[in-house]
């Protein structure tokens, strides 16, 4: 049988992940990028709730909380709310 294989372009955090549950149900993921370094930086706060859940589901959140990403909690607040 000939193996299922996807292109998927740009290894940023949502490629990496597709990469990763497309290996895991069984096909060859192959990711390209354009980019010729890695980005060195990134905003922590765009990963909560439905990001840690999806981890957990990876069974890598152990490894996740080993390098520090953290929250301890978040507060959507908007300008009328009391003090």
């Amino acid at each position: 049988m000939k193996p299922r294989t996807a292109l998927i372009s740009g290894i940023d955090v949502g490629g990496s992940t597709f990469a990763w549950w497309l290996s895991h149900y069984g096909f060859e993921p192959a990711l390209v990028e354009r980019a010729i370094v890695p980005r060195a930086g990134g905003c922590m706060i765009d990963f909560w709730r439905i990001g840690y859940e999806v981890v957990e589901k990876m069974a890598a959140i152990s490894e996740l909380r080993a390098l520090g990403y953290v929250i301890d909690e978040v507060r959507l607040v908007d300008r009328d709310a009391a003090a």
